[in-house]
């Protein structure tokens, strides 16, 4: 994968958990709460953002501010996360 098709396969990642959303345009500044992400929800999400990308995010990156928007997750994975140890 490259990096525009990482991010193709995040997005379409994200919006499986933001079902009301549909297929309404999702924007990086989109903020991931106001769509109808919680608490349970962001632990799936990530869940399934590390199985996916084979990447973790440390717990020194798991911020309120990491969750706010689509893209402040997406940037947060990008620096932070590192390959699962097997």
């Amino acid at each position: 994968m490259n990096a525009s098709s990482d991010y193709a396969a995040y997005i379409a990642l994200v919006r499986r958990h933001l079902p009301q959303v549909g297929e309404a345009p999702l924007s990086g500044g989109s903020v991931l709460e106001d769509l109808g992400l919680d608490s349970l929800g962001t632990v799936r999400l990530l869940a399934e953002l590390e199985d996916t990308f084979g990447k973790e995010l440390p717990e020194e990156a798991l911020h309120e501010s990491t969750f706010q928007t689509v893209d402040s997750l997406w940037e947060a994975f990008q620096l932070f996360a590192a390959p699962v140890a097997d």
